[in-house]
This record gives structure tokens, sequence and C-alpha cells, in this order.
């Protein structure tokens, strides 16, 4: 008898390590996926303000010399004391 008890405490014992670990499992894909969330939405704004540039640059859209200065400041192509006022 207690040889059965000790191999339902060991399976007890395994599923509780299983259950761990697939909720650790669960928690670090969730981290991930909001990790890659975030790197999705800094690209897209990204592409925005180069897509912007670019209109700029082919002359179908008008930008102001300050709009174009934040833009260069954002994507570092400037420090803000280079730009004169």
């Amino acid at each position: 008898m207690s040889d059965k008890r000790a191999q339902a405490r060991l399976a007890v014992s395994e599923f509780q390590s299983a259950a761990r670990a697939k909720i650790e499992g669960e928690r670090e894909f969730v981290k991930a996926h909001d990790r890659l969330h975030k790197l999705l939405d800094d690209l897209i704004a990204e592409n925005e303000g180069l897509r912007s540039v670019a209109e700029c640059i082919e002359g179908t859209r008008q930008m102001r010399t300050e709009e174009l200065n934040a833009l260069r400041i954002k994507l570092g192509l400037i420090r803000a004391r280079e730009v004169k006022p």
C-alpha cells in the first residue's frame, strides 16, 4: 500500500512541477508578445515619419522646417542644439 502512496505522491509532484512550468512558459510568452508588439508599434511610427520625409522630398507635401527638424532629431540625424531658431 505504501508503494502506491509513494507513486501517487510522485505523480502529484510531477503534475505540480509541470503546471508551474506551463504557467511560467505562458508568462514568458506574454512578455515576449508584449515586447514584439511594442517593437512593431515603434517601427510603424518610425516608418510613418520616414514616409513623411520622403513625401516632402518628392514634393507631394510641404513640411514646415520645424516639423522636419523635429523628425531629424527623433531619427538621430541632428541634435536639438544644432537647430537654429
